[in-house]
């Protein structure tokens, strides 16, 4: 393939790969899956060690101006001076110990938030519920820092995916879920 098609074949699917992450914010928002404060990110399909995320706003409101590019650690590419998220590690660290998972979704599930800033744990009631395991512990931490949750990163397969669930939200890509540990 002569360069220039390459390079035109590479732009086309950037620019697809951004305007399905604004409508994939969009949507989420508008369908109350994620909350004001949640956000959506997707791999760099050119380059697996980046990824594209709004910078820090509504995920209602994202445009194609908002999308910024990291590094799996975070870092910003380019000079974009603009607030990014504080919890983009989440992303990163999701992307760099998953190379299988393309897309991260990260917000503060209305129905579960209460559950942890108390002492009551969830248990399931019927067995639709079973997916929690036999109890759900409430979250512990008390962090304002995201990067403290990135380090302490496991994964679980469907059925047992939630032993813990802390301040961090829910992230979630297909089946797996990035949990805190306790």
């Amino acid at each position: 393939m002569p360069e220039d098609m390459k390079a035109r074949f590479e732009e086309d699917i950037l620019e697809t790969t951004i305007t399905n992450l604004v409508i994939a914010n969009r949507i989420l928002a508008r369908e109350d899956v994620i909350d004001d404060f949640g956000h959506v990110s997707v791999r760099n399909p050119l380059n697996h060690e980046r990824y594209f995320i709004s910078r820090s706003r509504s995920p209602e409101v994202v445009t194609r101006g908002d999308i910024m590019e990291f590094t799996l650690d975070g870092e910003l590419i380019g000079n974009d001076h603009r607030r990014p998220y504080a919890e983009r590690h989440i992303h990163g660290a999701i992307y760099k110990d998953r190379p299988d998972v393309n897309a991260v979704t990260h917000h503060h599930a209305r129905s579960i938030l209460p559950f942890t800033m108390n002492a009551i744990s969830l248990r399931p009631i019927f067995h639709m519920s079973s997916v929690i395991g036999r109890r759900l512990r409430p979250g512990t931490a008390r962090s304002n820092s995201a990067t403290p949750i990135c380090s302490s990163i496991q994964w679980r397969w469907g059925i047992r995916c939630h032993e813990h669930l802390g301040e961090s939200g829910c992230s979630a890509s297909r089946a797996w879920v990035c949990l805190r540990s306790g």
